[in-house]
């Protein structure tokens, strides 16, 4: 149970982050969305899901991808079994051991950026982040597991590839980049300057190691959630702009990715019927303990 001093100080460290929110906040230039040109180009929307876990000696990863349209939809999905509780994989050519559930991530993500081959045309909005998934990229370096080194480098290759397409990304979670050139993490100098209001920032770049990112911040409701938009420098920002405008207007987030994020969405039910596939399919009579994870 919470004690006072336990109250006491989880206060004291609050409020030590607090005075963030009231530091002077720096200049953001914004754009008037209402005067840009919209791009009305077919837009294909793209979100994935995944559930993993271990069933007695063996880990499972299932993973479900969805591509829709206003003229289109096409699905991928991803089954790996792998006879053992923990993974060994190389990061920065040193070999660690992981459950399944750290890999699971790199395999939906993989799933989405196959499904770049599919789009012929129009421009692409992918559900997460760019920045996020160089990260997941350069992180895993190989696997002796041979399906699972064989995602790690579909994974690489796919999303080299993706530099050339005409995509942009929306991202939710924007506490780990820092675009906006102050000490303070991005969000909260977004929440201090905009506290309610709807905005759209500027265009800003980040260079990485082999890439160049584009990014701007929307709110596009009152008192709604701030996310940041992001593309490859392949695209201008007029057609950035031009994209953001269209997919956000009068929504708070895209409905096409809305429809992407049900049709992909796996189920506990779903989660619960692979789990007695297994177990069935294995054989109780084996002597395994169904202990599930």
């Amino acid at each position: 149970m919470l004690d006072r001093e336990d109250i006491e100080k989880i206060i004291e460290k609050v409020n030590q982050v607090k005075k963030m929110f009231s530091e002077e906040s720096l200049s953001i230039e914004t754009v008037d969305l209402d005067s840009i040109e919209g791009f009305e180009d077919e837009v294909t929307y793209i979100d994935s899901s995944y559930v993993s876990g271990i069933v007695g000696p063996l880990s499972y990863i299932y993973a479900r991808a969805i591509a829709v349209s206003s003229t289109n939809e096409i699905k991928k999905k991803d089954f790996l079994l792998v006879p053992d509780i923990l993974i060994e994989v190389f990061e920065e050519n040193k070999k660690k051991s992981m459950e399944i559930s750290s890999i699971a991530n790199l395999v939906s993500k993989n799933l989405e950026y196959e499904l770049l081959d599919e789009v012929k045309n129009g421009y692409i909005v992918i559900d997460g982040s760019i920045l996020s998934d160089y990260i997941l990229f350069g992180k895993f370096d190989s696997s002796p597991v041979e399906e699972i080194n064989r995602r790690i480098q579909e994974f690489k290759e796919n999303f080299l590839k993706s530099t050339n397409r005409k995509m942009l990304s929306i991202a939710k979670r924007i506490l780990h980049s820092k675009f906006l050139g102050d000490n303070r993490p991005d969000f909260i100098v977004l929440l201090n300057k905009f506290p309610y209001e709807r905005f759209c920032t500027r265009i800003f770049t980040k260079d990485l190691e082999d890439f160049r990112v584009k990014a701007l911040y929307i709110r596009s409701q009152t008192f709604d959630h701030i996310y940041r938009v992001e593309a490859w420098d392949k695209l201008s920002d007029e057609e950035i702009l031009g994209i953001t405008k269209n997919i956000f207007n009068k929504v708070s987030y895209p409905v096409g990715l809305k429809l992407a994020h049900n049709l992909s969405k796996i189920r506990e039910k779903e989660k619960n019927i692979i789990e007695d596939i297994i177990k069935n399919t294995l054989g109780i009579e084996k002597g395994i303990g169904w202990e599930t994870k």
